[in-house]
């Protein structure tokens, strides 16, 4: 849109003016949103929903060791490696046949073990990614009172392009914590709890322009007279009548004489003599009594 513009018009702080316009657009800012748009600090966020469908292989994701943990959630659920239909035709191996009372503590020591080796691996594991996650974090917090947009995508039947994903403005209400936030949509919207990185700042519409203040034009001051151009500047004085003559100007030629510009141009040999002046003015007088213009020299 810049480049637009600058086809045909310019002026001072062109650029700044198109970028504000821009941001203040609603449609254009509900379309876009922000370009960079920073995420929040990593906090603790309880998800109001679960997962509601599960579509994967399981088997391999408990038998394989996790990263964070360290160990495979077979044995961290029940306390031992799952069995495979080759393990039941084989058999087991020799030497873990327990029963009674051995098992069991043995199973309640096992899973102890692995359930404290967990929790160790996914602390650490937390703080790294912590750590690398708030190198790029936002430190910018809202206030109540102060209106923003929210991220809230919805897929419609058509091309997405022309589909707005930000959707506002709405109100702050509420900060509950470092990163969550309770608002509402204007004027009257139902309250929302959401994250900070679903939220973006509202610049503020184009369409609520506030209205002119149209400064009255003063009437044009009349010309005062002498006495009263002296009255007024002579501190009460009685005014001293006389004529004045406004001061010549040296630069300025006579209405009768024109100035005219003659310079010298070298010869056949193309030298000029340097001890004769290159270029004088003289004045062209006017009079009607000469039939041809008379040069003097000023």
């Amino acid at each position: 849109m810049l480049g637009k513009v600058r086809e045909g018009f310019y002026w001072v702080n062109c650029t700044t003016d198109v970028k504000e316009w821009c941001k203040k657009c609603v449609v254009c800012a509900a379309s876009n949103g922000l370009q960079r748009h920073k995420k929040a600090s990593m906090r603790q966020y309880n998800v109001d929903s679960p997962f509601e469908r599960i579509a994967i292989d399981v088997a391999a994701y408990r038998s394989s060791v996790h990263k964070t943990t360290g160990q495979p959630l077979a044995s961290i659920v029940m306390g031992r490696e799952l069995h495979l239909p080759c393990d039941l035709k084989s058999g087991s191996t020799p030497g873990n046949d327990v029963v009674g009372e051995d098992y069991v503590s043995t199973l309640c020591q096992r899973m102890d073990d692995i359930h404290e080796r967990v929790r160790s691996n996914t602390q650490g594991a937390s703080d790294r990614m912590k750590e690398t996650y708030d190198i790029n974090a936002n430190d910018g917090r809202y206030q109540p009172g102060n209106q923003v947009w929210l991220y809230n995508p919805q897929r419609r039947r058509g091309s997405p392009k022309l589909q707005s994903s930000w959707d506002g403005p709405y109100e702050l209400i509420r900060q509950i914590n470092d990163v969550v936030y309770r608002i509402q949509k204007l004027p009257r919207g139902k309250p929302r709890v959401i994250h900070f990185n679903r939220l973006a700042p509202f610049a503020g519409s184009n369409e609520e322009q506030a209205e002119a203040k149209v400064r009255p034009v003063s009437p044009p001051a009349s010309e005062l007279s002498f006495e009263e151009f002296m009255l007024l500047h002579s501190n009460g004085q009685k005014a001293r009548y006389g004529g004045t003559q406004e001061p010549s100007d040296l630069f300025k030629t006579s209405p009768d004489f024109c100035l005219a510009h003659w310079r010298s141009y070298a010869d056949k040999t193309q030298k000029l003599d340097e001890e004769k002046e290159r270029s004088v003015f003289y004045v062209v007088t006017k009079q009607l009594s000469h039939h041809k213009p008379t040069y003097q020299n000023v």
